[in-house]
């Protein structure tokens, strides 16, 4: 599988390029937008950041108040890092199901955070930064 992990800043182009090459036919799965989806769907996941993480950032209808978990995690290293740990996982997990299932021997990928963990699961990868 050869896989193109696209990197860089907020505000440096990442989504335009990934649109550019969705518009060319290559497949991307775009790590930030599936951890939404995951985190969203996933009432383990849910369960672990209200017991391990902030009890207030799960609403009473069971939804991640993200504005919440961010001021929770953003001000303490040790939570944020907790929190990846939790996520990872799963977009791992799934980014290996997309990839023997729908994307078949093409993927591309970013995602600053688990870009690391993939390229220590997939080996070589054309690295595009800004």
């Amino acid at each position: 599988m050869k896989i193109t992990a696209i990197t860089g800043g907020i505000g440096s182009g990442k989504s335009v390029v990934s649109e550019m090459l969705r518009t060319m036919g290559y497949p991307v799965y775009d790590c930030d937008s599936r951890a939404k989806v995951i985190m969203d769907g996933d009432e383990e996941i849910k369960q672990a950041i209200a017991t391990q993480i902030c009890g207030d950032a799960i609403d009473a209808d069971g939804n991640i108040d993200r504005k919440r978990l961010g001021a929770v995690v953003f001000a303490d290293a040790i939570l944020l890092e907790l929190l990846n740990s939790i996520v990872h996982g799963a977009v791992r997990a799934d980014f290996r199901r997309q990839a023997l299932s729908v994307y078949g021997l093409r993927l591309l990928c970013f995602m600053r955070a688990v870009l690391t963990d993939l390229l220590m699961m997939y080996g070589k990868c054309l690295l595009l930064k800004s």
